[in-house]
């Protein structure tokens, strides 16, 4: 983008851009951009004045002396701090630090998310992390990233305490929740219970308190998985809920592998999902994460679903 006076077209470029420039937005009327944005910069310099396709940048912005403002999405010397050491910081109005995912374009640190493209008609926000669907189709929503063949995951959640979800594994996009079968994990109604993959209700009548955040934890070599909440994890050989017991999990899914993590929502109902990159769910969250990547720690050797792992 570069900014000078004169028109293009029959919109009017003035000489005097101080009050007009806006990102995002078009000048000319409200017509805003859908999306996000990283790496904001103003150069006293054309960066470039060919084609970029094969250029463009994986890794943040440096400083340097051509750099008349520059702001990083995990700038940690404020919200919108600038880093070219001009001071030229913008000011934050309506956006919290929660507001910032460390994610893009860092290599190799990508975290999966809930995929628009896999999606059965949630409403979506929060970098495609938060599910508050309006509607009661029970419609789900798979994660942009399908389990791994082999090695440990985890993530975690935070889940209303109201009725009205739904948060696991499953392949398919039919509607309905854990009862109707295809989706293994949480299902909440005036309790929350775990159902298989089949439907059947694992824990018998036995249920989590209604709301807080949620975890999963799988063992894609041996089609393991284990179902907890704040540390306390559901074991169906015992059929009690404890500490976490490597050898007593919550159910084997045949082939593990062909499966993504799966949400749903209904009635305005809140499902923010953490797979590494928000432990604090978008502000829903206020404990003191115990990694940088999570609420609570993973178990042993259980690692987030990114690029990076």
């Amino acid at each position: 983008l570069s900014l000078t006076s004169g028109s293009n077209g029959s919109y009017s470029v003035p000489s005097s851009i101080a009050a007009t420039v806006r990102i995002g937005r078009r000048f000319h009327d409200d017509m805003k951009m859908d999306g996000y944005l990283d790496e904001f910069r103003i150069s006293n310099t054309a960066r470039w004045t060919d084609d970029f396709d094969d250029a463009l940048p994986t890794t943040a912005y440096a400083d340097d002396s051509d750099t008349l403002l520059l702001i990083h999405s995990d700038w940690n010397g404020g919200l919108f701090g600038d880093g070219s050491g001009n001071n030229n910081d913008f000011t934050a109005t309506n956006v919290a630090v929660t507001d910032q995912v460390l994610d893009s374009p860092s290599s190799g640190k990508n975290y999966a998310t809930f995929n628009p493209l896999a999606d059965g008609g949630q409403t979506k926000s929060e970098g495609n992390l938060k599910l508050a669907t309006g509607n009661t189709t029970k419609s789900r929503i798979l994660s942009t990233f399908q389990i791994p063949s082999s090695g440990k995951w985890y993530c975690e959640a935070y889940l209303d305490s109201d009725a009205g979800w739904a948060f696991g594994i499953s392949k398919s996009l039919s509607d309905g929740f854990g009862n109707v079968g295809g989706l293994s994990g949480f299902y909440r109604t005036v309790n929350v219970s775990i159902y298989d993959i089949d439907g059947v209700n694992l824990t018998n009548g036995n249920s989590w308190p209604t709301g807080g955040v949620f975890q999963i934890a799988i063992d894609a070599d041996s089609d393991k998985v284990w179902y907890g909440m704040a540390n306390t994890w559901y074991g169906a050989t015992a059929d009690a809920f404890g500490s976490f017991d490597s050898g007593d999990h919550s159910e084997v899914i045949t082939d593990i592998s062909d499966y993504f993590i799966c949400g749903s929502t209904i009635n305005s109902k809140v499902l923010v999902a953490n797979f590494g990159q928000d432990p604090t769910m978008a502000g829903y969250v206020s404990i003191t994460p115990a990694t940088s990547e999570f609420v609570y720690e993973p178990p042993t050797d259980f690692k987030s679903l990114s690029t990076e792992n």
